[in-house]
């Protein structure tokens, strides 16, 4: 990573969970994640997820290339963002509970 980060260690408060803990890098200049590790119960690193190109948009950080590489399996799974298109004038009732449980349940 090129630039400067924080680095969070987040565990999560249930013990259900797939993954142990999370350590997370944190763009100081843009508050976007730069990588993120995690690991299973007994504290092997099992997947890291790292964005490249950060960029800004109508005033919004986003990475335009993300690598999520599962280590155990040994696969890559690459996103990489053509377009985007931001304040399309979405309803918010689009994005209440009772409509998104309506629109995939």
């Amino acid at each position: 990573m090129d630039s400067e980060c924080f680095v969070l260690e987040l565990v999560p408060l249930e013990a259900d969970n797939a993954f142990s803990r999370l350590k997370v890098w944190v763009d100081k200049s843009v508050f976007l994640p730069r990588q993120i590790e995690y690991y299973d119960e007994t504290g092997q690193l099992q997947r890291v997820l790292s964005t490249y190109n950060l960029s800004a948009r109508a005033g919004r950080w986003q990475a335009e290339r993300m690598v999520m590489e599962d280590l155990v399996r040994g696969t890559k799974t690459i996103l990489q963002i053509k377009e985007v298109r931001l304040d399309e004038g979405l309803d918010a009732s689009l994005f209440t509970t009772r409509s998104l449980e309506r629109v995939y349940n």
